[in-house]
């Protein structure tokens, strides 16, 4: 665990993927991910997360695998991931 709290933004806006794992991130706001068009692949799992902006994801155009296992996600939020 390296104890990130926050994800401020990722400088290299080229990135195609990110695990940000075991970690103590508590809410994905829509900031966090701005500009990574490119970032197909992105691990959150083991984090604290229970809560997300709605359109936390909507940036990431070529997301293709998202893990979010082992959060506190309720189904109803799981469903925002989803649309």
């Amino acid at each position: 665990m390296c104890g990130i709290k926050k994800v401020i933004s990722i400088l290299d806006l080229s990135v195609e993927q990110a695990t940000i794992a075991n970690n103590l991130l508590k809410h994905i706001t829509s900031e966090m991910f701005r500009g990574l068009v490119n970032l197909y692949y992105l691990n959150l799992k083991d984090n604290q997360i229970s809560s997300l902006d709605p359109n936390a994801f909507d940036q990431l155009l070529a997301l293709y695998e998202l893990n979010v296992d082992g959060n506190a996600l309720e189904p109803k939020t799981l469903e925002i991931i989803h649309k």
